[in-house]
Parts: structure tokens; sequence; C-alpha cells
């Protein structure tokens, strides 16, 4: 939202005061923000005009905006994946570099942070952080893994375990409002190939697993 608004006055209204005419180009590198600023552009206008300060009926009317704009937004993986929370069994240095450069080769992050191993205080508490996407990345002991995470997240609990070499398993976390992402996989291939699946569907199914062999 703040991107959204200074971008709307200073792209939008401010541009058009000073050349007389509306900016033909983009806005705003990233497209949600260019699309969300151009669907709050004629309320910012109008606000202006009328030298008016945001007030609850300007934020409903953003809200709303943003929700036309961008009806999938609670399950649009690029939307999703700009804030996350990335979860990782080992610590091993070369083996976390790699999963974060297959997650960022893809998806544009500009927010994250990396706790490993799963059992670590620091992974722990940060899983109750609210409305931040999890990424969590199991490369071993999956069972005694999925165990240990269905205590933590109840919508694991009497769910069986995918079974596939590389395999992924999506749901809402609703204690910490927040999607999750569960990866069980070989390696970092593997993790790459699931994300690429991820990109190509463009939204999450939550509720659903996904493998490289069969699909969902």
């Amino acid at each position: 939202f703040n991107e959204a608004l200074a971008t709307a006055i200073g792209n939008g209204w401010a541009y058009e005061q000073l050349n007389g005419k509306p900016d033909a180009g983009a806005w705003y590198a990233d497209e949600f923000i260019d699309g969300f600023a151009r669907a709050i552009h004629p309320i910012v206008v109008a606000y202006l005009k009328e030298r008016q300060t945001i007030d609850r009926a300007f934020v409903n009317t953003a809200i709303e905006a943003f929700a036309k704009t961008y009806p999938d937004a609670n399950r649009d993986v690029d939307i999703l994946l700009n804030s996350v929370g990335i979860y990782a069994d080992t610590e091993d240095d070369a083996t976390l570099t790699g999963y974060s450069e297959e997650i960022f080769s893809r998806f544009r992050v500009s927010s994250s942070f990396l706790r490993a191993p799963l059992s670590s205080p620091g992974a722990q508490r940060s899983f109750g952080y609210p409305q931040l996407t999890k990424l969590i990345i199991v490369d071993r002991d999956r069972e005694e893994r999925w165990t240990q995470l269905s205590g933590r997240f109840e919508e694991l609990q009497g769910r069986e375990m995918p079974t596939e070499a590389n395999a992924t398993y999506s749901f809402y976390d609703v204690r910490s409002k927040s999607p999750v992402l569960l990866f069980l996989v070989e390696s970092r291939a593997g993790l790459g190939q699931l994300l690429e699946a991820y990109k190509r569907d463009g939204v999450l199914s939550f509720g659903e697993s996904l493998s490289v062999r069969r699909g969902r």
C-alpha cells in the first residue's frame, strides 16, 4: 500500500500535473504495485483535488480496489512469496545457499529470513509469526519431521505424508494466518522442480499435494 500510494501520487497525479497528460509508460517495476497504484489512482486524484486526508472511506476503497484487481491474491504465488520465512533441516551452508538460490531465481522476494535446523528455537518461534508465507524444506528423516510438524500445524494432523521422492504440500495455517508450503525433497534439483511447478500454476491449491513425477 505504501509503495502503491506513493506511485499513484508521483507517477500518476504529479506526472500529469507537470506534463499535462498521464504517464503512458510503466509506473513501477513490480507489476502488482503498478496495478494497485493504477487502481487507486482515481480516488487519490479525487482526494487531492478536495485537499482531503486519508480516512476510513479511502482505506476501504483501496482494499476493494486491490481485491478487484487481484482476486486471487491470497493464493497467488508471486504475491505470497514476496515476503517469506525459509526453513530447512540442514545446517550445511552450501546446501542452504542452493535452496535459497532456487527460490530467489524464480520469485521476486523482497523480504526473507532463513532458519535452520527445524528444531532450532528460532525456527520454532518464528513458525508462529503472523501473515508470513512459510517455506519448509525437509530433506532427511521425513517421517519423523512430518510427525513433528504435525504437532505444530494442526492442518497436517491425520493427513498422510506424500511418498514421492520430491513432493510438496501446501496449506493455510489458521493459527498464524499464513500460507505454508512444505517441501519433501531429495536434493536442490527436486526443490527447483517443485518451485517451477508452482510458478507455472500461478496459484496455490491449499490442502493438495504436488509431486514432480505425477503432478497433483
